[in-house]
This record gives structure tokens, C-alpha cells and sequence, in this order.
């Protein structure tokens, strides 16, 4: 009954069976050859210790930062206080973006030694100060933050969301800048972000639009580790849904990998690619079932991996061809093949061990070896175990950061509003202060103004009245002169009256006196002509006009449009001497006619006037 359900048991995880940490893989074996990069290089920090002695602050805290990069690998605390001391002087300086790359440094610092709180509470430190700078050496540097960040929740604390939230800012800032490596890598990691948390179709969009970056870059070691990410994918896409067109894909793109990294044989590529993609194309094959192409594959790996020392590739090599020969039934070679996998499998990490001790326990499986496979499918079910404390560990502790971080948000912002409240109630004590000063000034200005606008209101009412006094005194004397000149006016217009009367007077005399004289006779005939052209007045009526006219300006344009009828030369006579109030008698004496004539002429005006009869035409004359 034991043996029937641990039957059922290595069946259902043959038939869903899953390799964990393929990924890793790849990135195990960067890690394991560029080992050596760490050493220290005691000239490099000696040449910068000197010239720090020698800088002013703000360069300085630069080379301090740079420093502190040299000495992160191996001392901690002096990679920590070299950093510490380039932030005190950028915060001295005011240095906005040094002070957030300070910050930066220092959570890499943390994060390089597993101190996840300090390093997460080290990069919200850095964010906005490096948001705040401006430049595109502040925008790359703020994109690396984002980066560093996104590594440190998908690595330390696997939390996948937040990764890629952060990551999607570094590759929008590294899109705006042209940085097609660093896109490359972000764009990569996403991917990966997405593929953990089953988003297929979001994570192989990022996988493309990494290779197309990848490709732009230029650079083959970017482009090879897209490949491996994106069509290794495939190779568990196809373990999980056994669709022959994933597979498909993951061999054809494979091979164009083994074949792109052979024929750039000349440039600087690691020599941990070219086993690595052999090792998942043996994989691939081993699925398809060709033996023959896995052996040959696994071969070349093996011998190009074992000068390297890459044990955990050696381990996927032997357990990958363990499983190629079960499945052929070749026992002997299947046996052996497991034993060397199991000689490299205590150097493996969690991820590989679990990959290959299922690897193992399907291969055991397949040969019907119940024991062996009961072994490795124990041995698979504690590392199992483990990942799941280590998962468990790893949610614990993001939780614990988290709960740290939120516990020193909640302070921050606590100090923040406290300090808010006292700036906030210093500011409305200062401006009350200013709003009575303020009120007082303005109080004492304005009575100053208002006495000053008095004193100005005095002044000008007196220089109003003097004013008033002056036009008033020269409208009078302006009067006086007018009335001088029409009294000037009349007293010529009557003197030019007086004149005519006076002639005709004389001429009339001269006349009679002549016809006496004359008793008929024809000599004095031209003299009587002379006498009567004299009589006529055209002259002195001309003269009598231009008189009159500057005295009663506009008075004959009156009548005539008073007039129904047009007014004779006689008429406007007749209207004048009105006007200038003169009696019948007078008019008769100076028109040389007889009174009862005037009285005639006075009564056709009348009518040519349009005036009635109860409308004394002296009065209306008279009228202005």
C-alpha cells in the first residue's frame, strides 16, 4: 500500500513536474567566474585617499563616494563611514544630487551585505533628493537608483510587484537617455519579474522589446543574456503545457545563440556563455528525445565548463544526461551519469539542488529504480522544504522591512507634521505680529494723509477763490472793453447817421434853394442830377451796413430768416433804424421821404416778417 501511493506520487510529479531556478543558472555562473573581480586594488584606493586629502568639499565628497566603492566588497564599516563622511560635506555643500548619490552608495553598500531594512531605507532617502536635482547625470543616477531598488525587492525580498514598479522607472529614464544597455538589463529584468508571477504574455513582450534593445546596444554579452532568459521560457513553458511549438522555438533560438557566440569568437565574450547556452540546448534536446545531439552538446559543456570550475553547470550537465539515457533505457550510463551529478550537488544552491534532484528522480523513475527515485524525490522534498522556509524567511523579513519602514514613515511624517505645526504657528505669530505692525503704519499713514489731503484741500479751495477772483475781475474788465466798443460802435454808427441826415438835410436845402433859382432853366439840370445820385445813399448805406453789423453782429441774417418774404435794401434800412430806436420823423429825414411813407413801409414789413398786428415792430426789433 506504501509502495502503490509512493508510485502515484513519483508519477504525478513526473507528469507536472517543474525545474525550478533555470534562470539562475546563468547567473550562477557570472557570479562564480567573476569571483576574482573582487579583489582589492590597493593602488587605485591609494591614488584616491591621496587626492581626497587634497580636494575641496565638494570634490571631496565625490572621491570619498568613490573611495567607499573600492572598499564596499571587504569592509563594510569603512565603505560605510567613507560614505557617511562624503554626505556630511554634500550636505554641507548643498549639493542636492550628491547628497542623493550618497545615499545611493549607501544602500548598495547595505544591499551587497544582505542588509535589506537599511538598504531599502537608504534608497527613500536617495529618491527624492535625486529627483530633485536636475541634469542628465541626475536623471541616469536616479535610474540606477530605480534599478538597484528593483534588484534588491525581486533578489532579497521577491517582491515581484514592487520590483517591477520600480524598474519601469529606470526604464523610462534610461529610454529618454539612450542608454541601450542599461535598457537591455532592466527590460530583461522585468521579464523575468513577470514570468515568476505567471504573466506570460506581459513577460515575453519584455523579453522583445529587451532584444530589440539588446541589439540596439550592440552588445553581444547583452544580447546573449536575453536569449538565455527569453527562450529558456520557452523550455519551461513547454515542460508546463507540452506544446511542441515552444520547444520549437526555444531550439531554433537556442542554436542561433551557440551560433552567434561561435562565430563572434573574437570579441571579449566570458567563457561561462558559450557552456551554459550548450547545457539548455541539451535540455531542450533531451525533450525532443534525441540522444545522439544531447551527447554531443553535453560533451562539449562539460569540457569547456571543468577548467572554469563551475560546479553547479557540471551538476546540470551530468543530471540532464542521466535523465537522456533513462529515457532510452540505458541504465548503466544513466547510473553513472547520476553519480556524478550527485558528487558536484552539495555545492549547488537551493534553486539547482531542487532542479536536480527532480532531474534525478524522473530519471530513476524512468528505469523503474523505486528506490533511488524514492531517494532523490526524499532529497528533492527537503530542499523543497527548505526553499519554502527560505521563501517564508524571505515574506517574513519584506513584511519586517516593511513594517520598519512604515513604522519610520509614520515618525517622519510625525516629526514632519509636529515641525509643519510649529513652522505653520511661528509663521501666523510672525504674521499677526506684521498684520498689527502693518495695521499701525497703515493707521498712522493714513491720518498723516488725510491731514496732508486738508492742508491740499485748503490750498486749493484759496487758490480757487483767487482764481475765481481773477476770472471774475478780467470777464468785468473784458465786459467793460466790449461795452467800450459798442458804446465806440454806436456813438459812430449815430454819428454816421447824423452825417447822412445832415447831407441829405443840406442837399434837400440845396435843392429847393436851386429850383428857386433855377425857375426851369435847363443849366441846372446836371446839378439837379448830381444832386438826386447823392440822394440815393448806396454809399453811405454800404458804409451804414458795415456799422451796424459790428455792433448787432448776425442781426440781417436773423430777419432774412425770419422773413417770409426776401427783404429789400430798403427794408433792412427800415429794420435797422428800428433797431437803433430811431422815431418816424427821423427815418423820414434820413430816407428822405415823407413820415406817412415810413409809417407805409412799416406796415409791408410787418407782413413780409410774418408778424400779427398786436406785435409792436419796434419791440421785436429790439429783440435779441
Amino acid at each position: 500500500m506504501l509502495l502503490s501511493s509512493w508510485l502515484r506520487l513519483l508519477l504525478a510529479l513526473r507528469a507536472t513536474g517543474r525545474f525550478s531556478g533555470w534562470r539562475r543558472l546563468f547567473s550562477c555562473c557570472l557570479v562564480l567566474i567573476s569571483g576574482p573581480v573582487l579583489a582589492q586594488n590597493q593602488p587605485l584606493i591609494d591614488s584616491l585617499a591621496r587626492a581626497s586629502a587634497s580636494q575641496t568639499d565638494t570634490t571631496k565628497a565625490w572621491t570619498l563616494t568613490r573611495l567607499a566603492w573600492e572598499y564596499r566588497p571587504y569592509n563594510r564599516e569603512k565603505a560605510l563611514a567613507l560614505n557617511r563622511q562624503a554626505l556630511a560635506l554634500a550636505t554641507e555643500a548643498g549639493n542636492v544630487e550628491q547628497q542623493g548619490f550618497c545615499w545611493m552608495a549607501l544602500g548598495n553598500v547595505y544591499m551587497f551585505h544582505e542588509q535589506d531594512g537599511p538598504a531599502q531605507q537608504s534608497y527613500q532617502m536617495a529618491e527624492p533628493l535625486l529627483r530633485k536635482a536636475a541634469g542628465p547625470r541626475a536623471a541616469g543616477r536616479l535610474a540606477q537608483l530605480h534599478y538597484n531598488w528593483g534588484l534588491l525587492l525581486q533578489e532579497r525580498l521577491s517582491d515581484y510587484a514592487g520590483a517591477v514598479h520600480h524598474l519601469l522607472q529606470a526604464v523610462r529614464a534610461y529610454e529618454t537617455l539612450g542608454s541601450y544597455r542599461e535598457l537591455t538589463t532592466s527590460l530583461n529584468t522585468i521579464a523575468n519579474c513577470l514570468y515568476h508571477e505567471q504573466q506570460m504574455e506581459s513577460a515575453f513582450a519584455y523579453y522583445r522589446r529587451a532584444e530589440a534593445a539588446a541589439r540596439r546596444s550592440g552588445s553581444l554579452k547583452d544580447q546573449l543574456l536575453v536569449m538565455n532568459d527569453f527562450y529558456s521560457s520557452y523550455l519551461e513553458l513547454y515542460r508546463q503545457q507540452r506544446n511542441p511549438a515552444h520547444l520549437r522555438v526555444a531550439i531554433q533560438n537556442l542554436e542561433r545563440g551557440v551560433a552567434l557566440i561561435r562565430q563572434q569568437a573574437s570579441q571579449s565574450v566570458s567563457p561561462q556563455y558559450l557552456p551554459t547556452f550548450l547545457t539548455n540546448l541539451a535540455e531542450a534536446y533531451t525533450w525532443r528525445g534525441d540522444l545522439l545531439r544531447t551527447r554531443q552538446l553535453l560533451r562539449e559543456s562539460t569540457a569547456l565548463t571543468k577548467p572554469l570550475r563551475i560546479t553547479t553547470l557540471l551538476a546540470h550537465n551530468y543530471s540532464i544526461l542521466a535523465l537522456a539515457e533513462a529515457r532510452h533505457q540505458h541504465a548503466a550510463l544513466a547510473a553513472a551519469a547520476t553519480r556524478q551529478a550527485s558528487q558536484y550537488l552539495a555545492a549547488c544552491s537551493l534553486d539547482d539542488k531542487a532542479t536536480i534532484t527532480q532531474r534525478l528522480q524522473l530519471a530513476s523513475t524512468e528505469l523503474g529504480n523505486w528506490p533511488a527515485a524514492y531517494a532523490h524525490l526524499t532529497q528533492y522534498a527537503a530542499v523543497r522544504d527548505s526553499l519554502a522556509a527560505r521563501a517564508n524567511f524571505q515574506t517574513m523579513r519584506r513584511l519586517m522591512i516593511q513594517y520598519e519602514v512604515e513604522k519610520k514613515d509614520l515618525n517622519i511624517r510625525a516629526l514632519t507634521q509636529q515641525a509643519t505645526y510649529h513652522r505653520r504657528l511661528l509663521l501666523l505669530t510672525v504674521g499677526m505680529a506684521l498684520l498689527l505692525l502693518a495695521g499701525a503704519a497703515a493707521l498712522l499713514y493714513s491720518n498723516r494723509l488725510r491731514r496732508r489731503l486738508a492742508e491740499q484741500h485748503l490750498r486749493l479751495s484759496e487758490q480757487q477763490a483767487v482764481v475765481e477772483r481773477q476770472e471774475k475781475r478780467l470777464a468785468q474788465q473784458q465786459q467793460a472793453q466790449l461795452q467800450q466798443e459798442v458804446d465806440y460802435k454806436q456813438r459812430e454808427l449815430a454819428t454816421t447817421t447824423l452825417s447822412v441826415e445832415r447831407k441829405n438835410a443840406l442837399l434837400l436845402t440845396l435843392r429847393k434853394e436851386l429850383e428857386q433859382v433855377a425857375d426851369g432853366s435847363p443849366q441846372f439840370k446836371p446839378a439837379f442830377r448830381l444832386i438826386d445820385k447823392n440822394l440815393q445813399l448806396d454809399d453811405d448805406v454800404d458804409q451804414f451796413c458795415r456799422h451796424f453789423e459790428s455792433v448787432h453782429p448776425r442781426f440781417f441774417q436773423h430777419l432774412a430768416a425770419q422773413a417770409q418774404v426776401a427783404l429789400s435794401a430798403t427794408d433792412l434800412r427800415y429794420c435797422a433804424y428800428l433797431r437803433m430806436g430811431l422815431s418816424t420823423k427821423e427815418i423820414a429825414n434820413l430816407l428822405n421821404i415823407e413820415p406817412h411813407s415810413v409809417r407805409v413801409g412799416k406796415h409791408r414789413l410787418k407782413q413780409k416778417l410774418g408778424l400779427g398786428k398786436s406785435v409792436d415792430l419796434e419791440a421785436f426789433m429790439k429783440e435779441d
